[in-house]
């Protein structure tokens, strides 16, 4: 098949077999497994990220900058409200 196809694209080239072939470009499609997380139930707190608070960074939204709370992601927990904007920093991310 790859010889056929060969063929009909380098038409010229291909009546010489001895020659062999020339791969200039390779197209390549995968596929792996996923592993989906485990989440674990935990039980909403206070509402206040306080603890998770980092600080306040610009924030370039919208056509203007605006000042955004910046938060670290692994001390946020269920139940904390972010108000926006606001950047929640991650190394992942």
């Amino acid at each position: 098949e790859f010889e056929a196809v060969y063929a009909k694209v380098n038409h010229r080239v291909s009546r010489y077999g001895e020659a062999g072939f020339s791969i200039t470009e390779l197209g390549l499609i995968a596929t792996a497994d996923k592993v989906k997380p485990m989440l674990i139930k935990r039980p909403l707190g206070k509402s206040d990220p306080a603890p998770a608070h980092k600080g306040v960074r610009e924030a370039y939204i919208g056509s203007r900058w605006h000042k955004a709370n910046l938060y670290e992601m692994d001390l946020l927990q269920p139940g904390h409200e972010v108000i926006g904007p606001a950047i929640i920093e991650h190394p992942a991310t």
